[in-house]
């Protein structure tokens, strides 16, 4: 009995009949009619490389005394924690003063 190879980018799978055919999923993938569990022979995608998130935090003295905001850096992402950032496009006052004191 040949083994079918089949590729669904998981580490489980099933098999799937429709009216179009018989089906290993995740992924869909097309086998003959008669194919059972038996005959899969699953193939393990090949790891991904991560991709390395290099954060960066400072905090930043709001307008009100006492109040302080968390500006973070995650690769080219800018994030505060201030009430502006959650409502309004584009950047607050906090991440610009980094900015312009980094760059």
């Amino acid at each position: 009995m040949d083994k079918i190879r089949v590729n669904t980018g998981q580490s489980y799978y099933g098999i799937i009949d429709t009216i179009t055919g018989r089906y290993v999923v995740p992924g869909w993938i097309q086998v003959p009619p008669n194919t059972t569990r038996d005959m899969i022979e699953l193939e393990m995608p090949v790891p991904v490389k991560k991709k390395v998130i290099t954060t960066k935090s400072w905090t930043v003295a709001g307008s009100k005394p006492g109040t302080h905001y968390e500006v973070t850096l995650n690769n080219s992402h800018w994030e505060c924690t201030c009430p502006a950032r959650k409502f309004r496009v584009g950047e607050c006052k906090h991440i610009k003063k980094i900015k312009s004191e980094i760059s």
